[in-house]
């Protein structure tokens, strides 16, 4: 008989997109489907620590600064009575994530960082390296089940499409998890895709992974993470709005994971905890501009206190006196405070950012002097 442990949840009422009415998992008390930070953090982990020239790993989930995660149980082929997961994917429509594979935590980048105009430029061309999912999969059947991850082009609201640009399937009839299982110690892995497809020119893509058990008794498990609340749910959207999923019977149709909360009004209750699935990709691309790293009049000496409560306080070194600009940003580039415009003289200098009004969250302080390049680097607020 398959040991198959159940997700036990909190039946809430469910409003998504302004309509019905519906109830779906929320806050999981059977905590054998929690991982945690450390596990999926360190899953993304590579061995490689320098920094890439024009490359990146493109992930929500590390740039919104996610905490929480759960394995969500998946088939392609479940239908209103199976009452779970069907359909997910990402897609890959701003440039966010991290540089450095060794420490994704810290290295995390937006656009602004690594020499782009906007979120995703309209002649923009990215070559997608790899592909990276975080999964679970425990077979008894021993029947083959199927895993595919498609590069697929994104429909005019942004959500994936059905139009394949790049796939590859594979097979086991045996369980993928080192433990057996596809829950607890050890359950989780990456899986790991070369595609090497480049995209023209602003054209957007998403990643979409099925999973096929035609017996129905495996069981195969993606991770979806957002931000915890302290109570193990979540209160907010991510900031990254590019996870899909379809949940029948309630949800039918491909939809925003960051659409889907609780309560009246939507989100009054919290919103789901699979804000962001668990794929990502390391991409690189073609363009006019490098990382933003290098100011050779501008040095980011510190910056503390640094996770910041009421304020933050950039110390830097000019080289010249220098005519220096300062932002804050939040994680999707939007401008949350013009800190500093002004002269400042050569030597040791300080700017002070008044932290106290901003909600908790991650959020980048940009610098610049005469017109060179930004110098950005992440502070965390807390509260």
């Amino acid at each position: 008989m398959k040991n198959f442990t159940r997700i036990s949840v909190l039946l809430v009422a469910l409003v998504f997109s302004g309509s019905a009415f519906a109830q779906i998992p929320y806050k999981m008390s059977n905590q054998t489907n929690k991982i945690d930070y450390t596990d999926f953090m360190n899953a993304k982990k590579g061995t490689k620590s320098s920094r890439d020239a024009f490359s990146l790993y493109v992930d929500y989930g590390t740039a919104n600064g996610d905490d929480n995660g759960y394995i969500w149980p998946f088939n392609s082929l479940f239908n209103d009575a199976d009452t779970s997961f069907n359909f997910i994917g990402v897609s890959m429509d701003q440039i966010a994530g991290y540089t450095d594979p060794a420490d994704p935590a810290n290295s995390i980048v937006i656009y602004s960082n690594v020499g782009l105009p906007d979120a995703y430029p309209s002649t923009l061309s990215l070559t997608v390296d790899s592909i990276f999912a975080y999964v679970t999969h425990e077979n008894n059947s021993a029947q083959y089940d199927y895993i595919t991850m498609k590069i697929v082009s994104t429909g005019s609201n942004g959500a994936p499409s059905t139009n394949v640009l790049w796939q590859q399937t594979d097979s086991s009839d045996v369980s993928l998890s080192s433990n057996g299982n596809w829950l607890g110690t050890g359950a989780g892995f990456v899986l790991a895709y070369a595609p090497a497809y480049t995209t023209n020119p602003g054209s957007k893509v998403a990643f979409v992974i099925e999973y096929v058990d035609p017996s129905k008794v495996d069981s195969f498990g993606v991770l979806g993470t957002s931000v915890d609340d302290g109570t193990g749910g979540t209160m907010q959207q991510s900031s990254y709005k590019n996870s899909y999923m379809r949940y029948p019977p309630f949800i039918p149709q491909i939809t925003l994971n960051s659409n889907v909360g609780y309560g009246n009004p939507v989100g009054a209750n919290g919103w789901l905890e699979a804000q962001n699935w668990g794929i990502w990709a390391r991409v690189s691309y073609d363009w006019n501009v490098g990382v933003n790293d290098v100011n050779n009049n501008l040095s980011l000496v510190s910056l503390s206190p640094n996770p910041a409560q009421n304020f933050v306080r950039a110390n830097i070194e000019l080289a010249k006196p220098s005519l220096v600009n300062a932002t804050l940003t939040d994680v999707t580039g939007r401008m949350v405070n013009n800190v500093f415009n002004g002269t400042m003289n050569s030597g040791k200098n300080f700017i002070t950012i008044n932290t106290s009004d901003l909600a908790a969250g991650v959020y980048f302080v940009n610098i610049s002097a005469d017109n060179g390049n930004v110098v950005s680097t992440r502070v965390v607020v807390t509260k």
